[in-house]
């Protein structure tokens, strides 16, 4: 969560930044966009996802990211879409990030794709794949 949280609202940050045009202004108001990126590289080994036994890294060749695409059209109606180098997102991680999305920027669910590069070179996410391979506690602080 410390990764996704942070990220995620980097990009709401962006929507909420978006304000419609100003009184008396001469153009006509049109869709609306908004940016945002973040590094979730982790700063400590934690294990790979998706790899079937203890699989640190063995060093960084680049960072991951997570980015979002903010959009508001002129009836105010919002869509984010965010993608990240994560292998996934385990549901009880997403639903805490979901609820928080709603009640900070009264964002359903409905509003929000999140997608993945299924990028086994990332880390393995709070309860994600405990039931393909059992992990250590110490490991499972790191990634909760």
């Amino acid at each position: 969560m410390r990764y996704l949280l942070p990220a995620l609202l980097a990009a709401f940050v962006a929507v909420a930044g978006m304000t419609p045009h100003g009184e008396g202004c001469a153009a006509e108001p049109g869709w609306k966009a908004g940016i945002a990126r973040a590094v979730i590289t982790p700063e400590t080994d934690v294990w790979l996802a998706g790899y079937g036994t203890k699989r640190p890294p063995d060093g960084k060749l680049h960072d991951l990211w997570m980015k979002a695409l903010a959009l508001e059209d002129q009836l105010g109606q919002r869509a984010v879409l965010i993608t990240s180098d994560f292998q996934g997102v385990p549901r009880s991680m997403s639903d805490r990030v979901f609820a928080q999305l709603k009640e900070r920027y009264q964002l359903d669910r409905a509003q929000v794709m999140f997608t993945f590069s299924h990028n086994h070179c990332g880390p393995r996410l709070g309860d994600d794949l405990i039931d393909y391979y059992p992990v250590e506690a110490g490991q499972e602080q790191l990634v909760a």
